[in-house]
């Protein structure tokens, strides 16, 4: 067998166990361990205050894909939150970083709730991205509604804010840094900006899109299987399962000679949405939390020849 190339593979398992997703191989993106890119991720991430009204959980959905995005990271990566509650320094994590510790920076975070949805988010996630070094940009644009701040800060309801977010998504892909858009509800607007992708999900889907946005950048695809059993066509260096539910254990991966024990980090659902303080008084909002969100995401860096594993 000749030198196996590096490819990675995802692998997710439902709520009750018993769904697995396995993420399938690109020939495209195969590749060796010393053709490994570094990755400069830039999140604009939108924690207005419709994001936790009205009884939603889309904030806490939101939130957890973050861990999940985060643990996922690899050592030359770096991932950037421009939330848009906060104007100067983002939420900065780093790819060699233990993936616990990096799950831990996203959970921990506190920031005040947005008024507001500002183009200004998505311009300093740009203007980052472009002193940025690594290999490959990706610039990722979340909103659950409309565009309502502009660049100097300034109010706008006349869709001139929309039109400085796509002016900014083109200008990126001008520049070479892949664009992401995901909106999130019934209320979010929808951007057809030539070079970017587009994604929208329901509030309960957050997660799911969320999850096929992190595919996209690192390269990776989702594929159903049954039970606990692995089957690989081609060779593998790298496995990454995502199990999600209640005090769930990701253990041994063993077949064709090989007995692999993971680096394990934990994702968990947020309590609460944001810092509370005497302006901001989140608890009016009547949000909700979404304690289905827990679940352990366990890398193996282990070459991986053709044949058939067993997760324990």
């Amino acid at each position: 067998m000749g030198k196996l190339r590096r490819t990675c593979l995802t692998l997710c398992i439902g709520l009750a166990a018993v769904l697995l997703l396995l993420s399938s191989p690109l020939d495209s993106l195969a590749k060796t361990e010393s053709t490994e890119v570094s990755r400069s991720i830039a999140i604009a991430f939108d924690n207005s205050g419709s994001m936790t009204k009205g009884g939603t959980d889309r904030w806490c959905n939101a939130k957890y894909s973050l861990e999940v995005i985060a643990s996922m990271l690899n050592d030359g990566d770096t991932l950037d939150v421009y939330f848009m509650s906060k104007e100067d320094s983002p939420l900065s994590v780093s790819g060699s970083s233990s993936s616990q510790e990096r799950v831990r920076q996203v959970h921990d975070c506190r920031f005040s709730r947005a008024g507001s949805t500002p183009a200004w988010t998505v311009n300093n996630a740009l203007r980052s991205l472009e002193n940025s070094e690594a290999q490959e940009r990706y610039l990722v644009v979340t909103t659950d509604g409309s565009w309502n701040e502009l660049i100097d800060g300034s109010g706008d309801d006349s869709g001139k804010a929309s039109d400085q977010v796509d002016e900014l998504m083109r200008q990126a892909d001008s520049e070479g840094i892949h664009v992401l858009y995901l909106a999130m509800g019934e209320d979010a607007l929808s951007l057809n900006t030539p070079g970017v992708s587009f994604h929208k999900a329901s509030t309960a889907d957050v997660l799911q899109e969320m999850t096929a946005i992190a595919n996209e950048i690192f390269g990776r695809a989702t594929l159903p299987t049954s039970g606990s059993t692995i089957n690989l066509d081609i060779p593998m260096s790298k496995l990454i399962v995502f199990a999600q539910g209640e005090d769930v254990e990701v253990g041994h991966l063993t077949g064709d000679g090989v007995d692999a024990s993971p680096s394990s980090a934990t994702v968990r659902y947020s309590d609460v949405p944001y810092a509370s303080d005497e302006d901001n008084n989140y608890e009016s909002d009547n949000w909700k939390v979404n304690k289905n969100l827990r679940g352990v995401v366990a890398v193996y860096n282990e070459a991986l020849p053709v044949g058939s594993y067993q997760l324990d």
